[in-house]
C-alpha cells in the first residue's frame, strides 16, 4: 500500500479537489501502523469537513469502511463491512465498541487485589487479567487510585443484595437475625475472594482517607439497614460482630456454627434491647402455664 500509484481516472473521483482514494490509502496506511502497535483491531474513521463533502449515500460510506479493513486485512473486509453498515455509515464519537470492557477491568482489579494485595494492582497486571490492551486502561480510569477504588466500590455492589435489601426486607427481629445468620455462615454469605478483598480494602484504609470514606459509608449503610429492627447501639454492636466474622473466615476455612452464631446475635441483640416479641410471648406463656397439683389433692 506504500507508495502506491492512484490511476488518474480513480484520482478524478474527488471531493473539493482532495482525492478520496487518496484519504483511502492514508487511512489504511494508519489503520495498519496502529494494529500493529496497539495489537488489536483498530477502526479509524477521517473527518472531512462538511463544505468539502458531496452528497453520499450509506452504501457507499458502508463500501468506503470495508476497503480500509481489507486494505490492512484482506479477511476482514467483511466484519469492516458489518461496522460500517451497522453505524448507518457514520462512525459516531462516544460508542463504546466493548461496551463490557470497564466492567471487566473492575472484576479483574478486584481479582488481582484479592489475590495479590492492592500492591499487584497496577495497570499492567490488571489489563493483563482482563485481557484488554493496555492503553485502554488510562481511557476507563485515568489515574491508578480511581481504579483501586472502583474495584473497592464492586464489593459493596455484590454484598448489597445478600445483607442490604434481606434486611430491609425482614418481617420482624428475628427474621432479621436469621439473615445476618445466613450473611455469616449460611448460603448468602460474601465468597473467599469478597472475603480476602474486604480484608484489603480495610488495611488500605488505614492509610488512604479516600478508602477510609469508602469503608464508613458501607458500614453507614449497614447500620442504616440494622436499624430497621434493631436500636442505634444494638445495630452497631450487630454489625461490628458480623464484621469480624468476616475477618476471621478471610483466613480460617473452618465453616461456623450457624446455632452458635444465632445464638451470639441473638444474645447481642437482647442485650441493647431486651426479648423481641416472640421471646415476650415465650415468657408470658410461661407464667400463665398452670401448676401441676398431687392427683391425690
Amino acid at each position: 500500500m506504500l507508495g502506491e500509484r492512484i490511476p488518474a481516472a480513480r484520482a478524478r473521483q474527488s471531493v473539493g479537489g482532495l482525492s478520496r482514494d487518496l484519504l483511502e490509502v492514508f487511512a489504511a496506511q494508519a489503520h495498519t501502523a496502529l494494529s500493529v502497535a496497539c495489537g488489536c483491531t483498530v477502526v479509524l474513521c477521517i473527518s472531512v469537513p462538511p463544505r468539502l463533502v458531496a452528497a453520499e449515500s450509506p452504501q457507499h460510506n458502508e463500501s468506503a469502511y470495508a476497503r480500509i479493513g481489507e486494505a490492512a486485512d484482506p479477511r476482514g473486509g467483511e466484519a469492516a463491512r458489518r461496522r460500517g453498515g451497522e453505524a448507518g455509515g457514520v462512525m459516531r464519537k462516544g460508542i463504546a465498541n466493548d461496551p463490557g470492557r470497564r466492567q471487566r477491568i473492575r472484576d479483574a482489579a478486584a481479582a488481582v487485589i484479592a489475590e495479590e494485595g492492592v500492591e499487584a494492582a497496577t495497570y499492567r497486571r490488571v489489563a493483563a487479567h482482563a485481557e484488554v490492551p493496555l492503553g485502554s486502561m488510562t481511557y476507563y480510569f485515568p489515574k491508578l487510585t480511581d481504579l483501586i477504588t472502583s474495584a473497592f466500590e464492586l464489593l459493596g455492589e455484590q454484598l448489597r443484595p445478600r445483607y442490604d435489601t434481606p434486611l430491609r426486607d425482614a418481617v420482624d427481629r428475628q427474621a432479621a437475625i436469621e439473615v445476618l445468620v445466613e450473611a455469616t455462615c449460611g448460603s448468602t454469605r460474601a465468597t473467599p475472594e469478597q472475603l480476602r478483598l474486604g480484608r484489603e480494602m480495610h488495611r488500605c484504609g488505614s492509610r488512604s482517607p479516600t478508602v477510609a470514606a469508602q469503608i464508613a459509608s458501607l458500614e453507614a449503610e449497614a447500620i442504616d439497614a440494622l436499624r430497621t429492627h434493631f436500636t442505634e447501639p444494638a445495630a452497631r454492636a450487630l454489625d461490628a460482630l458480623v464484621g469480624g466474622w468476616w475477618v476471621h473466615q478471610s483466613w480460617n476455612r473452618a465453616p461456623l456454627d450457624p446455632d452458635m452464631v444465632r445464638r451470639a446475635f441473638t444474645s447481642l441483640a437482647r442485650e441493647f434491647d431486651g426479648p423481641d416479641d416472640h421471646e415476650k410471648l415465650d415468657e408470658h406463656d410461661e407464667l400463665d402455664e398452670p401448676e401441676e397439683h398431687d392427683a391425690g389433692q
